[in-house]
């Protein structure tokens, strides 16, 4: 792997393969469930969930696991990450384009039979027809050219397709439709509509490939963020269920805990991940020096202990504070000192104190951690204010944080 400084501390696991295998340590608990609970053969009809608290590391143990089952069993793989603004029906939207890509790809002349070839027609002019159909009103809707190349599909294959009724998007029940009031239904984007098209276009595709198809749905309950995006939320995961009940469709889902709970009914439980330990951590600081860092140890042993032990076993707040700790040391030498530790957090309460944005809630902080309650109610800060947010954790308890405890004995020793 290339030397790269800014993915040295990256807390976000990028979708690249080479990053996601070479930095992955052994976490042999987690793996051994995944690999023992992961049913090829007979796929569940459920969403495989792999759940734990915030930053422990969940993205990258599915994104593991995903491209080595992905090699393992010979499944077409598609990663969709989501962020606070998706909604369902953009999430969807993002497999149809990742859907779109792998046609693409295929290549004619590897296909084995005339039958895969008529498939292969159908579905590149079936995806062209959604393209253009899909921000129509539905009763404005055209499919007739993939309706045509769609007589030339098998029986058997068609058998096994959800809702396959093409004809229905030129029309039929929709005429039906008179009033204005009725007419409403199909002004806008159809999610269900999208749905359909997904469930046709999915095992069109595994029989073109010969294999089934694993799709990994990472940080699903990030549309939580919101009133109107628990309910995007809901809204996806049942479209994802509906979806993970197709044949050879294989759908997992990374979520925190309280979302699982809520919504277990749907999800197998497939992996909980569970907090890492301090040798783990350094392991992750190992093994990152190792591949993008060629000019030694950025941290001293005894550095390096403080801030593996400060994180509550908390995979993504350790390396977002090596990172800013790195970031602030430009001009230091290397590798940084304990002293160089302190005198970093002596800069970022400094900064806390005298930035408007968070004088007022970070005074109240650490009001609370000098009376040693380092427990904050969500109300206490300013969630839009990253500054604040990088000393503490989600709490146990939907709606507290906790402060970090590193930043917790900054706070106390300094005045």
């Amino acid at each position: 792997m290339a030397k790269d400084h800014a993915r040295l501390f990256m807390k976000n696991v990028p979708n690249e393969k080479d990053f996601i295998l070479n930095t992955f340590i052994n976490r042999e608990k987690e793996i051994a469930i995944g690999k023992n609970y992961f049913s090829f053969e007979a796929p569940l009809n459920q969403i495989y969930a792999v759940h734990g608290f915030s930053r422990v590391g969940k993205s990258h143990i599915a994104m593991y696991l995903a491209e080595k089952f992905a090699v393992q069993y010979v499944m077409e793989y598609f990663y969709i990450n989501s962020n606070t603004k998706e909604t369902a029906f953009s999430m969807l939207c993002k497999l149809l384009d990742e859907i779109w890509k792998s046609v693409k790809s295929i290549n004619n002349n590897d296909l084995k039979d005339s039958d895969r070839e008529e498939c292969l027609a159908f579905l590149i002019s079936y995806l062209s027809d959604i393209n253009k159909n899909l921000y129509s009103p539905a009763e404005k809707t055209s499919f007739k050219t993939s309706i045509q190349k769609s007589k030339n599909l098998s029986p058997k294959l068609v058998a096994k397709i959800p809702y396959f009724d093409l004809g229905f998007e030129v029309g039929g029940a929709i005429e039906k439709k008179t009033t204005i009031e009725e007419s409403k239904e199909y002004a806008e984007p159809d999610l269900k509509r999208l749905h359909r098209y997904i469930s046709i276009c999915l095992p069109v595709l595994n029989h073109i490939t010969s294999k089934k198809t694993l799709l990994l749905f990472d940080d699903l309950d990030l549309l939580d963020e919101t009133v109107a995006g628990k309910e995007e939320r809901d809204t996806l995961t049942t479209q994802l269920k509906s979806i993970a009940e197709i044949d050879d469709v294989i759908v997992m889902i990374t979520c925190r805990n309280s979302f699982y709970t809520k919504r277990n009914k749907e999800m197998f439980d497939f992996i909980n991940v569970t907090m890492m330990n301090k040798d783990q951590l350094k392991e992750i600081y190992s093994k990152r020096i190792a591949a993008f860092y060629d000019n030694g140890p950025v941290f001293d042993d005894t550095t390096l202990n403080s801030l593996a032990d400060n994180f509550n076993g908390r995979v993504g707040d350790f390396l977002n504070e090596c990172d800013m700790f790195f970031r602030w040391s430009t001009d230091k030498k290397l590798p940084l000192s304990e002293n160089d530790l302190r005198k970093y957090h002596e800069y970022v309460i400094d900064e806390l104190r005298r930035t408007p944005e968070t004088k007022v809630p970070f005074s109240k902080i650490e009001e609370k951690v000098r009376q040693n309650k380092f427990t904050i109610v969500l109300n206490d800060i300013n969630e839009t204010e990253w500054s604040l947010l990088r000393i503490v954790a989600p709490g146990y308890e939907d709606g507290n944080y906790e402060v970090l405890p590193l930043f917790a004995k900054a706070i106390l020793e300094k005045p």
